[in-house]
């Protein structure tokens, strides 16, 4: 229930709010229940009381990134308030601070997206356009060094397709209000920039997605971490889609007038005119090749830079402690393929060529593979031959390993915790799993992500820290972040599953702890619900944990409880602040988080659990844990209601269907309505994705067609909610639209909202509102719902 942020603060924020990780998408769903009462809310108070309480709880954070300078002197963090982006330094020892304004405008559109000291004196930002910069602390003025102009300039011309047709208008179709519009007759020639600047600005008839994804490919900017110098960044720029995306080329329609004609390039000869009337339109294929993926050394003081890699196809770049590209991952068709470079050698091998028993390792990875043993490449170590990754080969788990890239043979080196993996299942390559200490150059931890947040320490004074702290700070969670050179100041996160957190620095000399930025200050902490993390042991000896949120003020006691699934089915709900579980738990429900069976994050025998019957093994983890919260905490298990985004709004369908006694209503966000329709599904620009969906769900495939959500509509007695994102590539609109209309004709009260503009995950905060507003209003008249009809009055006789 994350929203779109590069780091998980939200809910796993929709559509990874859905953070709502849409990467991984948690959404988040608000609702209201009515007040049992005689008299009901109107339609238009029901509205804004459900806007009024999760509003809060979409705004974006004021803070999401600190850095502390090596020296300990000073910490810096960003600051977005009242439309102004601001850094902020604050000198530690006096506790003085100031404020340099970056931008003007919001956090989605200029806010800062990563921070980095180049030197105790210097500080290097990136921004969520993609500029880079610096700030230097003696003349206090920013100076960018990379635009956004520079990185739009990488991207190759797009190629032009053959003209394939001219369509005829009539009036059913939008009318063309472009201003290429040429007068009757007349031949017009138009560059393929210009056309594709106008088609966005304006509206291009016939095809709605053609102006959205006519610049697909969006490059990136990242500062390369621990690789810096006083006089040298390293910037890494690619493409920032997931490498499970099919990224190497992009096509979108572009409809033009019959007698406007494309051309390459200003100045070029297009075809002879074939029509001049104003009542066709001629249709291109345009198509965008994947920019070079770019390693640049750039000097802040000359701007001068550096290529230490321009090369094409490339999905992720590992390099190493001193900045130089080492592996890549490349797309090779429908395989991801890992490649190595020594660091005298200017050749690019397969890392299955350098590594002893590769095969049986297996770092690169096909759709039929992705969800089984097999190892993950994480980072190179200070002496330049020592590659960590994850394996869960000879595991239960996703362990920490090594190989020694000079003799490709593996060292004495497993770190593993029983039942929590190191990477998630379908990760590709994660960059922010291994802590080295740049003062020490050595590995001092690593980081666990996924259903479990923490880190592994193997350097025993952080470990010891570490300890005290958590003790100190218990329920909050504590995450040392960075340290200087004498190891006296610590930069540490501090939150919980219960509140946002923020920022605070630790003097270990003085014991002292100073607090910098809190993420959301408007969020009290004396206000938010109470969210207990839980695991336990159903009655045939299963182990099921997650997280269950109860609100400070329910409408009924015990609470009405929501049930959130998360995607994939092999995704995670990891225990952090969950943006729409406490917009839900607000408006006075209690949230159960399921990590049911087949879930990631928790080792390949909770993952494998289930090999048919996915959807009665949900619902029967869902009664286990409902029972198992309900002896502990004020819960109702028979008023209940399900929801989920993908997979999970399967999941909450099919519960629904499966046991309506006590499932009161469901919400299917971007939801397929069959596993197997959907594996079937062809999803333009989806290759690598379907096929593994297939590979996974296709065992069993008529056990599947047995499960079917819309089969099932015939037989429903629950009312659902259907929510579709318009743009989504995952699971197409039409399945959305399909879904509700079966299940509208045999529950009348069951309903469709589809959210223009937006994709499976990552919804904006104006996108998220409205689908809060109308699950309140929709929880509102059915979880609460007792099938009591009021009669007339009648006059008992009295004794």
């Amino acid at each position: 229930m994350t929203s779109p942020a590069r780091r998980p603060y939200a809910l796993r924020s929709v559509p990874t709010a859905l953070a709502w990780s849409v990467s991984t998408l948690l959404i988040g769903v608000a609702c209201i229940p009515a007040i049992f009462s005689a008299e009901r809310e109107t339609h238009s108070e029901t509205s804004d009381s459900v806007a009024a309480a999760v509003a809060p709880y979409f705004r974006a954070f004021a803070t999401e990134h600190a850095a502390l300078a090596p020296d300990g002197r000073h910490v810096a963090f960003d600051d977005a308030t009242d439309g102004v982006v601001s850094l902020v330094i604050s000198r530690l020892e006096d506790v003085s601070s100031q404020r340099i304004v970056l931008a003007r405008g919001s956090r989605a559109a200029v806010g800062v997206a990563q921070l980095a000291w180049l030197s105790p004196d210097r500080l290097a930002f990136v921004l969520r356009n993609n500029s880079v910069g610096t700030l230097d602390l003696a003349s206090g003025e920013p100076r960018l060094i990379l635009h956004q102009n520079d990185l739009d300039a990488l991207r190759p011309a797009p190629l032009v397709g053959v003209r394939r047709e001219v369509r005829t208008w009539s009036p059913d179709m939008p009318t063309n209000s472009s201003s290429i519009t040429p007068a009757m007759g007349v031949r017009t020639e138009l560059d393929v920039a210009t056309a594709i600047a106008d088609a966005q600005a304006q509206s291009n008839p016939f095809d709605r997605d053609s102006s959205r994804r006519l610049h697909a490919h969006q490059l990136a900017a990242f500062i390369l971490p621990d690789l810096v110098s006083d006089d040298t960044l390293r910037v890494e720029i690619r493409n920032d889609r997931d490498p499970l995306d099919d990224h190497l080329e992009e096509s979108a329609r572009l409809i033009v007038p019959a007698n406007t004609y494309l051309v390459a390039s200003p100045g070029a000869s297009p075809p002879d005119l074939a029509d001049t009337t104003l009542d066709t339109y001629g249709q291109y294929q345009i198509t965008h090749l994947m920019p070079p993926t770019l390693v640049l050394a750039v000097d802040p003081d000359t701007n001068k830079r550096r290529e230490l890699l321009s090369r094409s196809g490339v999905l992720r770049v590992i390099t190493d402690r001193i900045g130089n590209p080492r592996l890549l991952l490349e797309a090779d068709g429908m395989r991801r393929r890992w490649f190595h470079r020594a660091p005298d050698s200017k050749k690019w091998i397969p890392l299955a060529s350098v590594v002893k028993d590769a095969s049986r390792l297996r770092f690169d990875v096909a759709p039929e593979t992705l969800l089984d043993r097999r190892s993950i490449p994480l980072g190179i170590d200070y002496d330049g031959s020592t590659l960590y990754f994850a394996s869960n080969v000879d595991h239960d788990v996703f362990a920490l390993r090594a190989v020694d890239l000079s003799t490709g043979a593996l060292k004495d080196l497993e770190l593993a915790i029983e039942r929590l993996d190191l990477v998630q299942p379908t990760d590709l390559y994660r960059d922010d799993v291994l802590v080295f200490d740049p003062h020490a150059k050595r590995l001092a931890g690593v980081r666990f992500g996924g259903a479990h947040h923490g880190t592994g320490w193997l350097d025993e004074e952080f470990a010891a820290l570490q300890s005290g702290l958590a003790k100190t700070l218990h329920p909050r969670r504590c995450r040392i972040l960075q340290w200087d050179t004498t190891r006296r100041w610590f930069l540490l996160e501090i939150d919980s599953p219960g509140a946002p957190g923020g920022f605070h620095v630790f003097d270990r000399s003085g014991g002292n702890l100073y607090a910098c930025a809190e993420r959301a200050p408007w969020l009290k902490s004396d206000s938010l619900a109470v969210t207990h993390r839980f695991t336990f042991a159903t009655t045939d000896d299963r182990k099921l944990s997650g997280t269950i949120t109860m609100p400070k003020a329910p409408r009924l006691v015990p609470a009405a409880v929501l049930v959130y699934y998360h995607d994939g089915p092999w995704e995670s709900d990891a225990p952090v602040f969950d943006r729409g579980t406490h917009a839900l738990a607000a408006l006075g429900f209690a949230v159960l988080r399921l990590n049911y069976r087949g879930s990631g994050g928790l080792g390949r025998e909770h993952l494998e659990a289930v090999s048919s019957g996915w959807d009665r093994a949900v619902a029967e983890d869902t009664r286990e844990a409902l029972r198992w919260c309900a002896e502990r905490f004020a819960i109702d298990p028979r008023m209940v209601a399900t929801l989920g985004n993908g997979v999970g709004g399967y999941f909450a369908v099919r519960a629904s269907q499966l046991d309506p006694e006590n499932i009161r209503c469901a919400v299917a966000i971007n939801a397929p309505y069959d596993l197997v329709r959907w594996c079937e599904e062809r999803i333009e620009g989806q290759r690598f994705r379907p096929a593994m969906r297939r590979h996974f769900f296709g065992r069993e495939r008529e056990a599947l067609r047995d499960s079917s959500a819309l089969e099932a509509a015939s037989v429903s007695r629950r009312p659902v909610l259907v929510v579709h994102a318009s743009d989504n590539a995952n699971v197409p609109v039409t399945m959305g639209r399909t879904l509700h209309a079966a299940l509208k004709r045999h529950v009348p009260a069951s309903t469709y909202l589809e959210i223009r503009g937006e994709g499976h995950g990552e919804w904006n905060d104006r996108s998220m509102r409205r689908l809060f507003t109308e699950l309140g209003k929709f929880f509102n008249a059915t979880i609460y719902y007792y099938g009591v009809e009021v009669g007339p009055a009648i006059v008992a006789p009295g004794e």
